[in-house]
């Protein structure tokens, strides 16, 4: 079976009874071997009727980015950044975000954390 790659910016969903059913990875594991990877660093991606005006909310678009295959708008929760196990995640890449998201992603995430 060939290896699964995380790619930074992407969507992916987890399996059922996971806490968040689409997440977005922000790492990439193309130079660690697969064996290595135990947990993926990601932002949870969340229904709007949750605090979408939020200053720390990036809003994800799928009518604006034809690349990203979600069901609907959901947002980016940059605070509430958190390593998973690698192991509840469904294969499946669902797209790269739009750049203008991945750019607030990181002016946001850079904010909060001070860096």
């Amino acid at each position: 079976m060939p290896q699964f790659q995380f790619e930074s910016f992407h969507v992916y969903e987890l399996i059922p009874g996971a806490p968040d059913h689409f997440v977005l990875s922000i790492i990439s594991t193309h130079y660690v071997r697969q064996s290595e990877i135990e947990y993926v660093t990601i932002i949870p991606l969340r229904d709007s009727s949750i605090s979408p005006q939020d200053p720390l909310r990036v809003k994800i678009d799928p009518r604006r980015n034809p690349d990203i295959h979600l069901p609907k708008p959901l947002y980016a929760f940059v605070d509430v950044v958190q390593s998973l196990p690698e192991r509840i995640f469904v294969r499946h890449d669902y797209g790269k975000i739009a750049e203008s998201e991945i750019r607030e992603i990181r002016e946001k995430l850079g904010g909060w954390l001070a860096i």
